[in-house]
């Protein structure tokens, strides 16, 4: 049996709701709609064709003329009247922003409502506005199924990390927040690599440069074992995971929203293989938090330059020995800020 996040749960069982009045619809342009709770304003619905669509309620169209936008798998049409039909009444509603998608698998359909929740988080708060929500939707849709730049391994790796920070939001707001992608998180003069592998062996590829950090900065790697089953975690499950810590976590909702689009954006943009291939493999998240070990960067077997003229790019693999793995979290020279994007477990011989 396989696991399903409440999250999951929620947005394929509404829309699994609102296709059951689709038949009932009166004109094939009508939209059977539901408000999307927290957000009283908007509507989650479903066209006659059986597609996911958003209606969202604009305050004030006047001197609007934001063209539609048609790509091939997803529409937007700003500033239009629309027949929506709620459980209990139809009415035409104007100054309406309607985002229509095309034949979306679940697992994208899980993850494009993701985004869209917290971009309205973001829009109540008054930190993006309804324009700039959809821009940035619309950046992430036309990635869904590019080639992706992290493999599963290597971005399920990642996931894991911040699933086990002290902090979520602290994780998120240092994962990749440098154009330079050396490292996967930056934060004052921490540098952090997470390496995941299917294997037994802590054996991980590195290049030069991320075993090269400054004086100044202080480079570990987190090296995490990661073991396939069948009723484990999809990368969903885990990104809905992630999602619960942040809603429980004490900072503004504008903080909360920022971090939690990105966490959704992310995941979409960089996936090797596409949404709907990662989900149909699951590991087994207590072992993979339970396997997370970090190491200096200057402790490791690595090469280091400089090289031969004409060389460049050099990367290899190295074995990390457990035995050399930090004991304590707590004897890293960091600042507390950058302390709570590291895993909140026991190393071997810790007592946190």
């Amino acid at each position: 049996m396989s696991r399903s996040s409440a999250f999951e749960f929620d947005i394929l069982s509404r829309l699994e709701a609102l296709r059951g009045r689709i038949g009932s619809l009166p004109s094939d342009q009508a939209i059977a709609t539901e408000k999307i709770t927290g957000f009283e304003d908007h509507r989650i619905g479903m066209t006659t064709s059986g597609d996911l669509c958003y209606v969202l309620r604009i305050p004030d169209c006047t001197g609007r003329v934001n063209p539609p936008i048609r790509l091939q798998r997803i529409s937007v049409d700003p500033c239009i009247a629309c027949e929506i039909v709620d459980q209990h009444e139809a009415r035409t509603e104007r100054s309406i922003t309607l985002i229509r998608t095309h034949q979306l698998s679940d697992s994208e359909i899980v993850a494009l409502d993701g985004l869209m929740q917290a971009s309205l988080a973001l829009i109540s708060t008054g930190a993006a506005t309804i324009d700039s929500s959809i821009e940035g939707i619309i950046e992430s849709f036309q990635r869904l199924r590019s080639p992706g730049t992290r493999s599963l391994i290597g971005l399920f790796g990642e996931l894991v990390f911040i699933r086990a920070a002290k902090s979520s939001i602290a994780a998120l707001k240092s994962w990749r927040s440098r154009t330079d992608s050396t490292f996967d998180f930056w934060e004052g003069s921490l540098r952090v690599e997470v390496k995941s592998t299917v294997l037994t062996l802590r054996e991980h590829s590195f290049s030069a440069e991320q075993c090269a950090v400054a004086n100044d900065e202080i480079g570990l790697v987190a090296s995490i074992l990661l073991t396939e089953t069948g009723n484990g975690y999809s990368t969903n499950d885990l990104v809905a995971e992630i999602d619960g810590q942040l809603q429980s976590e004490t900072a503004p909702l504008e903080e909360r929203a920022a971090q939690r689009a990105k966490l959704y954006s992310t995941v979409i943009e960089t996936i090797e293989g596409g949404l709907e291939t990662a989900n149909n493999t699951r590991f087994d998240l207590d072992s993979a938090v339970a396997s997370i070990r970090l190491f200096d960067v200057s402790k490791i077997p690595r090469l280091l330059a400089p090289f031969p003229t004409g060389i460049s790019n050099v990367r290899f693999t190295s074995r990390l020995d457990e035995e050399t793995s930090i004991k304590s979290v707590e004897t890293i020279p960091i600042a507390d800020s950058a302390r709570l994007l590291l895993p909140r477990l026991t190393f071997p011989d810790q007592r946190d």
